[in-house]
């Protein structure tokens, strides 16, 4: 913040020198994005390049019907200035048209197609590069940053050199008129210039607070709404209450500041507009007018002329405040498009059968806190049914993380039917191990649409044959609309086994040759666990099973039991031989 603060204090040279370059810079990188719409992009220039000598047209018809027809009384020339006039508003009014379609169109298409990219990118992220985000800011760089970078072509190039060339016609055709006139009027230019500095400098900074407490509202909101049963059972509403009138009131008081410094600004301008510019001009012209250099009507073209190149020049010095105040959220677009990747060059899709090997394997997490597995050496081979026990924090559910490929061991190995995990490919190993978690996800759609999400093209028949296997087919057939259900946001209408049972069926469509359980029935009563234990027995004769687990039901069906010990396998065996044999074990036994 404090190397932000010391680049707003840059003089207006500085900025200039700085960021002019930048605007170049910027259209080299986008130019990739809006090379499908490099036509809607040329009738834009162009429009913006016709724009400028039509409206330079208006005051020379002011100076001719003041001179020539009302001065000299020259009433024959009033009908061809009249016409004149309706042609230029006619033209403004079709090229204006044209651009605001052109402009349109391009935008829709490079925030459509920059926004899907970005889309990908995120959804392609490392699992352990995706944890350390926060979800205000993603959500953010998906939505805002993309909206301000997508205009940034209409506001930073079009508009940009609309005003350029307009303020270089205006600037030639006023010291045609009269040079020492110009130069006078021109005094007040730096002055114009610091102040629209200033006041841009107090909105960057006040933006980028905007913004920063936005992305914290962002996820504290998301959270709120994501959480919302466990907030109520926690009795903690109040606190939730004060924290979301403590993020409004911020970003209430930081909206006052920006509509301070935008009264500041519409004041300036039109105080620049209807008399700084106007009393400078009529009372420096005055004098040219006695002197008999121009006349009355070049009086007035003068000063539209010159009121176009006040304008134009503070359009100039707008989109460059604007360019500084917007950098960072293109900035923003850009990094995420570059975020790491899940890569697959040189890695293989291959069937796999079930047998799972891992050797030496180590990993502790970013904070450092210890090792969350220790030289983890382990066998399951296929058709097992193993179970994986512990206190919790021991490290299991680290365990199903490497297993799963979202992180890579620092040290060790990891084998799918020999071959090297960091051989395959992310999609191959997530494809073919299945995951039921403790609270398995289901979106707001129907059944059917839920279990699809795993196998697109599976028939009504697959979908009925799933359910049968997980147990739930009976009580899908019992309700009114069949699979067409809807199950709510993340599955509410249904029961916690029913989430589960439905989120087994869903898991067996991909027809998997592992499935790990991850605590998938520590939250269920027992009935609903006896239901889903029976699913999982009947899984296990012919896939490989791997369940985390606490409870004693899993442990007593499991073939094979591995405890794990801060980190460490510390045993491994059947239960009966555990109880016989490892001491850590019968302590965690007597708890069942």
């Amino acid at each position: 913040m404090n190397k932000k603060r010391k680049r707003g204090m840059d003089t207006s040279a500085q900025f200039f020198k700085r960021w002019k370059p930048r605007r170049l810079t910027m259209l080299k990188r986008i130019g990739p994005y809006i090379a499908a719409s490099k036509g809607s992009v040329l009738m834009l220039l162009l429009v913006s390049a016709a724009t400028v000598p039509v409206s330079m047209m208006g005051p020379r018809l002011t100076q001719r019907l003041i001179d020539e027809v009302m001065a000299k009384g020259n009433a024959a020339l009033l009908g061809p200035v009249a016409a004149g006039f309706l042609l230029v508003f006619a033209v403004q009014f079709l090229l204006g048209a044209v651009g605001l379609y052109c402009s349109n169109r391009l935008l829709n298409r490079f925030t459509l197609s920059v926004r899907g990219q970005v889309w990908e990118k995120l959804l392609h992220m490392p699992y352990a590069d995706y944890e350390k985000q926060e979800t205000g800011d993603l959500k953010m760089r998906l939505m805002d940053d993309v909206d301000s970078l997508g205009n940034f072509v209409k506001e930073q190039a079009a508009d940009y050199l609309t005003a350029l060339f307009t303020a270089l016609f205006a600037l030639g055709l006023s010291l045609w008129l009269d040079v020492r006139m110009t130069l006078l009027c021109l005094l007040i230019v730096p002055a114009v210039f610091l102040v629209n500095f200033l006041i841009g400098r107090g909105t960057q900074k006040v933006n980028e607070e905007i913004r920063q407490v936005n992305e914290e509202y962002y996820t504290f909101e998301h959270n709120a709404f994501q959480f919302w049963k466990e907030i109520k059972a926690q009795c903690v509403e109040e606190d939730f209450i004060g924290r979301f009138h403590t993020y409004r009131t911020a970003l209430a008081k930081l909206g006052m500041r920006s509509i301070r410094y935008w009264f500041y600004n519409e004041v300036f301008t039109d105080f620049k507009a209807n008399y700084m510019t106007k009393v400078l001009v009529y009372v420096v012209g005055v004098f040219a007018v006695m002197d008999g250099r121009i006349s009355v009507g070049s009086l007035i073209m003068f000063g539209e002329y010159f009121g176009m190149l006040v304008t134009a020049l503070d359009t100039l010095n707008g989109k460059s405040v604007t360019l500084r105040v917007n950098a960072p959220y293109y900035d923003r677009v850009f990094e995420t498009l570059h975020f790491p990747q899940e890569s697959v060059q040189g890695k293989r899709d291959v069937e796999l059968r079930g047998n799972i090997s891992l050797r030496g394997v180590s990993f502790t997490y970013a904070s450092g806190e210890g090792d969350a597995l220790q030289r983890v050496n382990l066998d399951i081979r296929r058709g097992d049914y193993v179970a994986v026990i512990g206190r919790s924090g021991c490290g299991k559910t680290t365990l199903a993380k490497l297993i799963l490929g979202l992180y890579p061991p620092e040290k060790g190995r990891i084998y799918f039917d020999g071959v090297p995990a960091e051989e395959l490919t992310g999609e191959c190993i997530h494809r073919q191990i299945g995951v039921v978690m403790q609270d398995s996800i289901l979106f707001n759609m129907s059944i059917r649409d839920n279990l699809r999400l795993a196998a697109p093209e599976a028939s009504d028949g697959e979908l009925r044959e799933a359910c049968r296997r997980a147990g739930i087919l009976s009580f899908i057939e019992k309700l009114p609309e069949g699979f067409g259900t809807m199950v709510g946001e993340r599955g509410v209408k249904l029961s916690g086994g029913q989430r589960q049972r439905l989120a087994i069926a869903r898991v067996l469509l991909r027809r998997p040759k592992v499935i790990l359980f991850d605590e998938a029935t520590s939250a269920l009563d027992r009935m609903s666990e006896d239901v889903v234990n029976r699913a999982i027995d009947d899984i296990s004769r012919d896939m490989t099973v791997l369940v985390i687990s606490h409870k004693p039901v899993t442990v007593h069906r499991a073939k094979t039991v591995v405890v794990i010990e801060d980190g460490a396998v510390t045993g491994c065996g059947s239960h009966e031989q555990l109880l016989h044999s490892n001491g850590f074990y019968q302590k965690l036994a007597g708890s069942f």
